[in-house]
C-alpha cells in the first residue's frame, strides 16, 4: 500500500510538473551602458541560450557571481550557443556607478539596466542575485536565487542539457 501511495504521489507530481510548463521571461524596457532604450526581448529568446544574472553595484554577492562566471563566457558561447546577460537592478540614482565597476572588472557580458526593477516585480523576486537560464524560446528552464561559489558548474550542466 505505501509503494502504490507513493506512485499516485510521483505521478500526480510528474502530470502538475508537465502542465505547468516553463515560464517565458518577461520582455522589458531596458538601458544599456549608454542609456539607449532597448527591449530585453532584443536579447533575450532570439534562437539563442542566455543566461540572466540580475545584479547591483550594491550587492558583493552579486559581484561575486558575475566574476566567477566570467570564465565560462566563452565556453557556454561555443559549446552551448549560449550568451550572459546581467541586468542591473541599480536605481536611478546609482546608474552612474554601474558602467564602472563593469569596465574595472572587465566582464565580458552584455550589461543592462532595469533601474525600475520589473524584473522583480514580474518574476516575484525581492532579493538578489537573481540567475535565470533561459533556452532559445524564451522560456525560463532553470532560476537560482542567491549566490553559492560552484553555482556556474550547475548552470553549464543545465547548459550543456539544452544542447
Amino acid at each position: 500500500m505505501k509503494i502504490f501511495k507513493i506512485f499516485t504521489l510521483l505521478l500526480l507530481t510528474g502530470l502538475f510538473s508537465v502542465g505547468l510548463g516553463a515560464q517565458d521571461f518577461p520582455d522589458v524596457n531596458v538601458k544599456t551602458l549608454d542609456r539607449r532604450d532597448v527591449a530585453l526581448s532584443d536579447y533575450v529568446g532570439q534562437g539563442k541560450n542566455t543566461v540572466v544574472a540580475v545584479w547591483a553595484t550594491t550587492c558583493p554577492n552579486c559581484i561575486m557571481e558575475l566574476d566567477h562566471m566570467k570564465d565560462y563566457v566563452e565556453k557556454w558561447s561555443t559549446q552551448y550557443n549560449a550568451e550572459v546577460i546581467a541586468v542591473s537592478m541599480d536605481q536611478y540614482q546609482r546608474i552612474r556607478r554601474v558602467k564602472p565597476m563593469v569596465n574595472g572588472r572587465q566582464w565580458p557580458y552584455t550589461v543592462l539596466i532595469d533601474s525600475q526593477r520589473q524584473l522583480g516585480s514580474l518574476l516575484n523576486f525581492t532579493a538578489i542575485p537573481q540567475l535565470f537560464v533561459v533556452d532559445g524560446d524564451g522560456k525560463i528552464i532553470q532560476q537560482y536565487s542567491s549566490y553559492q561559489r560552484g553555482r556556474e558548474e550547475e548552470v553549464d550542466r543545465v547548459l550543456a542539457r539544452l544542447k
